[in-house]
């Protein structure tokens, strides 16, 4: 009994143990990253630094000098021509960075990515999924599909891990992380080191040999990686080096996404950019090199096959709703006594608070609709503040409220509590081609959805919401109005989300990756 007693004490202290070295790397890694952006990107910490801790961006006050504004526009040749043109020494000094970070950025851009291994496996499929960031760092739509995926797939049958991309949660800016996070049934492991790199080559070598150790370990027999190409560069790399296939998930359209947000500058970006064009083909080169490529809409997978990629190859794996969400049974006055909502009419959404979607068009639909309807923003961004002052500014401080992010097991309540829920999106390329996660738990409450008409939010919807012309707050209203009238087959709604449910897409997953596994490609 005893020593079993000394046998548990030394196992509790070797646990207290490996768990302080790990938050000392994670804060070690943290230090050194922010050295390295402190020293090549100063600008660009101060922007981050002021969006974390939600203060205006006193980064913009800083005038830019014309190899930045290039940067910024992602014309990165000639960047690079106009970073030796500066006469004053302090612009000089600038421009000797941007020429640094515009490197930087393009050796990625050069690096090849590896066609995946057609190697036939063993019959026993074991995953090895790498993410850019996870629960319960990030909440967000990205990090919320990986968990319902990854989640989904262990479900199925199939063994299946995530590891996170090199320095993450670090590099986001969270000082102490533990090496491992065990959230319901998915292991998320971090790949994290004491100095974080300052070059791109070593970054990448790092990452590569982090991915290697894990799937040896693991005895992975599948990669699988989402974008952006970077991940690709990586992953592709680690997985020749095993000798396995690797799988590419396209989350979205980074290109496209990349145009819709605001620069450092102040500038506009433009597809005849570097930047873009770049993207673009090395997006298609991993979709190309992949064994296999996950897409999350159909839309999606058309663009690719228009673009060359292989329709065999393509898996569709769509967002989809938590089936307890189906099951659920707190009323609406349950869910605003937690979370303390008062309103006769609530419209909301959950959501990053970004320009793209399309926040300003529901805050200037609200004077044209009753004074009893009011708007509820769950989520945060860089856009809070300039909405915030659009609200002020229409005397609607009393009805617009923004509540912050909520962590995912909190979330149903704020869901719950509203009687509409808005997709407001604008119409823009990324926005028309993405689908969102969103809209499904809604539908999935019975709560109805007014979505802007945009190609991706049908789909995703199902045809179920109440469609409105995009960046018009008159139809917007008018949508609104017609559900406060009780315009809306909710129950069709909700039939569409039962049909849809993370159980099912985790078998189509297992699926493919089985035939990934037996064949050596799709």
């Amino acid at each position: 009994m005893r020593r079993n007693s000394q046998k548990d004490s030394f196992a509790a202290g070797r646990a207290r143990g490996g768990a302080l070295i790990a938050e000392v790397r994670s804060f070690s890694s943290f230090v050194t990253f922010l050295v390295k952006e402190a020293v090549t990107d100063p600008r660009g910490l101060v922007r981050k630094a002021c969006s974390k801790l939600g203060l205006p961006n006193a980064e913009s006050h800083f005038r830019s000098t014309p190899a930045e504004l290039a940067e910024y526009r992602g014309d990165y040749s000639h960047a690079l021509e106009l970073a030796g043109e500066a006469r004053v020494f302090f612009h000089r000094f600038r421009n000797v960075l941007v020429k640094k970070r515009v490197t930087d950025e393009l050796w990625w851009f050069f690096q090849a990515v590896e066609a995946s291994p057609h190697q036939v496996g063993t019959g026993h499929t074991r995953v090895l999924y790498i993410a850019g960031n996870s629960r319960p760092h990030t909440n967000s739509g990205y990090s919320k599909r990986t968990h319902s995926l990854v989640k989904a797939v262990h479900a199925s049958g199939i063994p299946i891990s995530v590891l996170t991309r090199l320095g993450y949660p670090s590099v986001v800016g969270i000082p102490f992380s533990k090496t491992v996070d065990q959230i319901d049934s998915v292991r998320y492991e971090r790949n994290m080191g004491w100095i974080f790199p300052v070059t791109p080559k070593k970054e990448f070598e790092l990452a590569k040999q982090g991915i290697v150790r894990v799937a040896k370990r693991e005895n992975a027999t599948i990669l699988h990686t989402t974008t952006s190409f970077k991940n690709a560069v990586v992953v592709s790399a680690a997985a020749k080096e095993l000798q396995i296939p690797w799988v590419y998930e396209v989350r979205g359209e980074i290109e496209k996404t990349w145009l819709t947000t605001t620069s450092s500058g102040g500038v506009t970006r433009s597809m005849d950019s570097d930047h873009f064009r770049l993207s673009r083909q090395k997006e298609l080169e991993a979709a190309t090199a992949a064994s296999g490529v996950v897409v999350l809409s159909h839309l999606s997978a058309e663009d690719l096959v228009e673009a060359g990629v292989r329709r065999q190859k393509i898996c569709v794996a769509p967002n989809a709703a938590e089936k307890s969400l189906l099951q659920g049974t707190m009323s609406q006055r349950e869910a605003r006594m937690r979370t303390g909502v008062n309103a006769e009419f609530l419209v909301g959404t959950v959501t990053s608070v970004v320009g793209y979607e399309g926040l300003e068009t529901m805050i200037r639909a609200l004077p044209l609709l009753p004074d009893h309807v009011s708007f509820l923003v769950v989520g945060d961004g860089t856009d809070k503040r300039r909405l915030e002052a659009i609200a002020a500014e229409l005397n609607l401080e009393s009805r617009v409220s923004f509540v912050g992010r909520k962590p995912q097991d909190e979330i149903v309540p704020w869901y719950r509590s509203l009687d509409a829920f808005v997709v407001p999106r604008i119409d823009s390329p990324v926005c028309r081609a993405v689908t969102p996660i969103k809209p499904l738990a809604a539908m999935a409450l019975g709560i109805p959805v007014i979505a802007s008409d945009l190609p991706a939010l049908r789909e995703v919807t199902g045809g179920c919401a109440k469609y409105v012309e995009p960046e018009n707050p008159t139809a917007l209203a008018e949508g609104i109005r017609a559900v406060t009238e009780g315009k809306y087959e909710s129950t069709r709604a909700r039939a569409w989300a039962e049909a849809r449910t993370w159980d099912r897409v985790g078998n189509v997953l297992r699926e493919f990756y089985q035939e990934i596994e037996k064949k050596g490609t799709r």
